[in-house]
């Protein structure tokens, strides 16, 4: 049996989508519109920084790892950080120190780059917020290999179709601002100024970097809804809503494949803290998820959250849980 280890080219890619959906797919479902849009469009990615290991000329396994080498935002890049994105070896050569291997080699590549903490998923075009706790045999994999504990964040998903929002706003009695001086509504190109400012100034890292990818990307009201001080002429709150025709596979639809088809997701979601304790944020919520609706959602996700009794209000429950866990080096 010939074993080799080495990066791996970017025609060998399909490889990689082949064989994540062998082992993980069903739990996972990974496409080349999802796998190609993070990969290439992530600058902490260095092209050499997928690495394989072929048995017979065959993939067998591979680690995806990245240094934070680009600002996020206006946030300046912490370079001594590092992200292993996945790490997947075949069922067929599992305990057989492969995966173990790849993990070392990825270690020492990191540190030689001045890295001194390394944390599973939560990288920027990320695939896992953290360990998928499904894959319980992952997360002993790294607890084994000195990968310390954080704490849990959850996708949560609901059928939105059988949500009567105006019945339940009765029932529970909530609290939604009608308040003439704000509106909700789609954002329009008109307002991109004064978007991206209100970026800067309550959310100005990784929420800021992903925002203006998604303006350089063409999205529209469709998928960006906005919360105005109508008085100010400036934004206050935002939430990114997704569908099947959004122009961007954001997180809250990375595994569409198993919510239907008509299906949907809503995240981030945000308000400026000058503006907090008015109820805005159920409210931009509220209105969310009735246009959601609108569009015909059914099952939706809202994902890397531990919000469970905000959204709880609306019968978002638990779907997918991810241990975020690190590693530090000397």
């Amino acid at each position: 049996m010939e074993i080799c280890y080495r990066f791996i080219r970017k025609k060998e890619s399909d490889s990689i989508i082949k064989l994540w959906n062998d082992n993980i797919g069903c739990l996972f479902p990974m496409d080349e519109e999802l796998f190609y849009q993070n990969i290439e469009n992530d600058r902490n990615l260095l092209k050499k920084d997928i690495f394989g290991v072929f048995i017979n000329s065959e993939l067998a396994g591979f680690i995806i790892f990245k240094q934070q080498l680009e600002y996020r935002g206006l946030m300046e890049a912490e370079k001594i950080a590092g992200n292993i994105n996945s790490l997947i070896v075949d069922f067929k050569y599992r305990n057989n120190g492969i995966g173990g291997s790849l993990l070392y080699k990825c270690e020492n590549i990191l540190q030689a780059r001045g890295v001194k903490h390394i944390e599973v998923g939560r990288d920027t075009f990320h695939f896992f917020p953290g360990m998928p706790l499904e894959l319980k045999d992952g997360y002993e994999f790294f607890k084994k290999r000195g990968y310390i504990d954080s704490h849990i964040s959850t996708d949560l998903i609901c059928n939105i179709s059988n949500v009567d929002f105006c019945k339940l706003r009765s029932i529970k009695k909530l609290r939604i601002n009608e308040e003439e001086g704000y509106i909700i509504e789609p954002y329009q190109e008109e307002d991109k100024e004064k978007l991206i400012q209100f970026f800067k100034k309550t959310f100005p890292g990784r929420w800021l970097g992903e925002v203006e990818f998604a303006l350089d990307n063409g999205i529209n009201g469709e998928d960006m809804i906005i919360l105005k001080d109508i008085k100010k002429d400036i934004v206050i709150g935002f939430s990114r809503i997704y569908h099947k025709n959004s122009k961007i596979i954001g997180p809250p639809i990375y595994w569409r494949k198993l919510l239907g088809v008509n299906f949907g997701g809503l995240g981030p979601i945000g308000i400026d803290s000058q503006y907090r304790k008015k109820d805005l944020g159920l409210t931009l919520l509220f209105r969310s998820l009735e246009i959601l609706k609108s569009k015909g959602i059914e099952n939706m996700c809202i994902d890397w959250t531990d919000l469970y009794k905000f959204y709880g209000t609306f019968n978002f429950i638990p779907w997918k849980s991810y241990m975020h866990m690190g590693k530090d080096f000397n």
